[in-house]
């Protein structure tokens, strides 16, 4: 058995930023992913600077591939407006890998097929084993698939304490130090209390 504190199931910009700020707070983690990166990605073609800015990098240090758009045409029939905009297009596929360098995790080439608990830890296909599990590989995923059906993998926590969270929140609650435990005592994505209470505070203010 590979023993890891965390594994984070999902090689992605989630699962691999997820991993850069895990790091960051000295939790050592391994990512597992099912494809050899680079891989082949065609959705999500370019990021606004909001995307940036919480990614914390800039555009001279980012992949080669990155442009910068500052105006988009839209077309309507015969119409034609121009409007100012600042994005970035991107290819997945060297963004992604570029991301998950960045990182500096260990990363297996691995499809997950079935996870359980057992001792207190979670158990993955009979060859990985950890003490806190991150769910980042979209819809489809098997942490997802196992721990949260028949719950819509986009669906948000409405409120009370210790409710699942996903990926991102869970980046930006290890960006504030506010996170405690990835996988709670019910199989469910779980924080403190406090950073519970912060986050319902952010989205009642906002």
């Amino acid at each position: 058995m590979i023993h890891s504190d965390v594994i984070i199931v999902g090689g992605g910009p989630a699962g691999s930023t997820c991993a850069w700020k895990l790091r960051q707070q000295g939790v050592e983690c391994l990512i597992l992913d099912k494809q050899i990166f680079p891989r082949l990605k065609l959705c999500a073609g370019w990021v606004t600077p909001d995307v940036l800015s919480d990614l914390q990098i800039t555009a001279d240090e980012s992949p080669d591939s990155l442009r910068c758009l500052r105006r988009i045409q839209v077309h309507l029939g015969r119409c034609r407006l121009s409007v100012n905009a600042q994005q970035y297009a991107i290819r997945r596929i060297e963004f992604d890998a570029w991301l998950l360098q960045r990182s500096g995790a260990t990363v297996h080439t691995h499809e997950v097929k079935q996870i359980r608990k057992e001792g207190g830890q979670y158990v993955l296909d009979d060859r990985y084993t950890c003490n806190f599990l991150v769910g980042a590989g979209g819809a489809y995923c098997p942490v997802y698939r196992t721990l949260f059906q028949p719950r819509h993998p986009r669906e948000g926590s409405q409120g009370g304490r210790g409710g699942p969270i996903d990926a991102h929140q869970a980046q930006g609650l290890v960006e504030r130090g506010l996170l405690r435990a990835i996988v709670g005592e019910q199989d469910h994505l779980q924080v403190a209390d406090e950073a519970r209470q912060q986050l319902e505070q952010q989205r009642h203010d906002g």
